[in-house]
């Protein structure tokens, strides 16, 4: 064959192949600019905020009577003084001294009881009434007889511990029962 000839076949060869492989060929289409819309979609559904109660401490969704209770101990709380003055009483914050001052005054009641009668009730009962006030336990010290200390709770019946021979005594016993309560105050009398 001849240069002429082969030249041609190749030519041919390559018309047949491309004229073949346009067919198999495309070009993309390209879509038409799409204009940049400034407006926000409308939203298709309002959804609500879940609100939960503080109060609910199980996650339940209601508010079991156990849990009014829990949310009523630790309430901050209205004391009206002897003077007639209206404090505000955090249960978990130390009494405020003029608070102390009339806690203290209203155990004294009780106390001087308890030197008539030989019975820390009415002690006992003044401090759990001014417990219930405060939302704090009240561990009344005070010197039952000469050299003997002793101390009452709001927490507890009857006295702590058998009577010590010190006032300081007396305190690091009332704290050490006062450590394993809610919240605690000593009031020594």
């Amino acid at each position: 064959m001849s240069k002429t000839t082969n030249l041609f076949a190749t030519i041919a060869i390559a018309a047949i192949t491309v004229s073949a492989l346009a067919g198999c060929v495309s070009t993309p289409e390209v879509d038409a600019p799409r204009a940049i819309s400034t407006s926000t979609p409308e939203p298709t559904e309002t959804v609500e905020p879940v609100v939960i109660d503080p109060l609910d401490l199980d996650g339940n969704g209601s508010v079991s009577e156990h849990e009014k209770r829990v949310a009523a101990m630790v309430a901050v709380r209205d004391y009206t003084l002897d003077d007639g003055t209206v404090v505000s009483v955090d249960p978990a914050e130390p009494l405020t001294e003029a608070v102390r001052a009339d806690v203290a005054r209203i155990a004294t009641t009780g106390v001087a009881a308890y030197y008539d009668k030989g019975s820390s009730a009415d002690l006992y009962a003044a401090l759990v009434a001014e417990s219930e006030l405060t939302g704090r336990v009240i561990i009344a010290v005070f010197e039952g007889s000469p050299g003997h200390w002793v101390a009452v709770s709001s927490a507890k019946y009857g006295g702590l511990f058998i009577a010590v021979s010190t006032q300081a005594e007396a305190v690091e016993k009332a704290t050490a029962f006062g450590q394993h309560q809610r919240n605690f105050d000593i009031i020594i009398l």
